[in-house]
């Protein structure tokens, strides 16, 4: 024969119900512990709190004045100064006149000429060499040039023959400014012109010559011998 106990949802609900008995004597038990070790209310602290300043309220500024125009004033009469009046001047006292001696007249120098301008003084013009001394001289100085002559081999193979003018200057031996004045048509022949004037042994000058620029223009031959 099944009793109640048997059936399994009867189980279940008897062991619910020993759990919620089991809880609620465990609540009161808590509960009963905790109103034995209840705590004495804490004193209560107090706080101070620094009191700020009040900032000083800010007083409105009053409003900047209208400027109002300058009133016209009344026209004062201008006071003259009073001029103080100037005491009595002395009287002059008199005083002996000195007798004006006479100056003596002035004597007027005699009226200066003026000085004629200094003309410049040129130096006297060195004596004229003698025409015959200097022709005999000239002579000389064409021989030393003639003699001083090397006909280039190019031009007496070719036949080449003329004369140039050479012009040039010469002092006590010393020649410069050598220059062809007129060509003989060949370059050959005036080089060798010029050559000869400048290694040429030329003669000592006579004496009334020593000194003196002599100006030359001599004419310089090449001429083919008979047997070329």
């Amino acid at each position: 024969m099944k009793t109640i106990l048997d059936h399994p949802m009867s189980r279940a609900a008897i062991l619910a119900a020993c759990i919620e008995a089991s809880l609620l004597g465990l609540l009161a038990w808590a509960m009963a512990q905790a109103q034995q070790h209840v705590e004495p209310p804490a004193t209560p602290v107090m706080l101070s709190f620094p009191v700020l300043p009040t900032p000083p309220k800010e007083v409105p500024k009053p409003p900047h004045p209208v400027p109002h125009p300058p009133q016209p004033q009344a026209h004062k009469p201008q006071v003259q100064p009073r001029i103080p009046t100037p005491p009595p001047l002395p009287l002059p006292v008199p005083v002996a006149s000195t007798p004006a001696v006479p100056t003596p007249p002035k004597v007027m120098a005699p009226p200066t000429q003026p000085s004629k301008p200094k003309l410049p003084v040129t130096p006297p013009a060195p004596p004229q060499p003698d025409p015959h001394l200097l022709a005999t001289f000239n002579d000389q100085v064409l021989g030393a040039v003639q003699s001083a002559v090397q006909y280039p081999l190019a031009a007496r193979m070719a036949h080449m023959h003329g004369r140039t003018q050479i012009g040039f200057n010469y002092l006590d031996g010393a020649v410069s400014n050598v220059s062809v004045l007129k060509s003989s048509g060949y370059h050959a022949l005036d080089d060798a012109a010029i050559q000869a004037v400048m290694t040429a042994h030329y003669p000592a000058p006579p004496r009334s010559l020593r000194g003196h620029t002599l100006p030359f223009a001599l004419w310089v031959e090449h001429r083919l011998q008979a047997e070329d």
